[in-house]
């Protein structure tokens, strides 16, 4: 009991830190490589150069100014919304 009491309050911890380092993406301008389609072929999926997709996860990305996107080409891309834990973002010019 105890042990889930302390598992429960550190992914609480975690869980706020994450939101509160994702927010500081909002707004700003990142160059991302561009990883493909969602499974479900919604959302194109991007990360940031710096990071690990298995660690860090992705971005979604619901709107392009850039028609002919290139898996694997790097792009701007602004980020405009969070979602959950969920960053969205436009590829921009």
């Amino acid at each position: 009991k105890t042990i889930n009491k302390r598992i429960k309050s550190i992914e609480k911890i975690v869980k706020k830190s994450t939101k509160k380092r994702l927010k500081n993406y909002l707004n700003k301008h990142i160059n991302c490589f561009l990883d493909g389609l969602t499974d479900d072929k919604l959302f194109y999926s991007v990360r940031p150069t710096l990071w690990t997709p298995e660690v860090d996860g992705d971005i979604l990305i619901n709107d392009s100014e850039i028609e002919k996107l290139e898996i694997g080409g790097e792009y701007n891309v602004l980020i405009t919304d969070l979602v959950g834990e969920q960053l969205i973002g436009k590829i921009v010019k």
